[in-house]
């Protein structure tokens, strides 16, 4: 990772595996790790993580689903 200058590193996996995967991306250098896992991680100084909790998300998304009214979405 560092040879190839890689700074941001994407956890996408289980909640088992999470700590795991993020000691590594640290251990290969990444400071800064997007969080897509259910879990939050333990962090070493100077590493930032931004966890995206898809559950959010997705309520959003079906909020606006459900209350458009003047987009195509809407007609289909």
């Amino acid at each position: 990772m560092r040879r190839l200058h890689v700074e941001i590193g994407i956890i996408a996996v289980g909640p088992a595996e999470a700590q795991a995967v993020c000691d590594t991306l640290v251990d290969s250098g990444i400071c800064a790790i997007l969080n897509f896992a259910p879990v939050q991680m333990r962090l070493r100084d100077g590493v930032k993580v931004k966890s995206v909790d898809l559950r959010i998300n997705l309520e959003s998304l079906s909020f606006f689903l459900k209350n458009a009214e003047d987009t195509l979405c809407a007609a289909g």
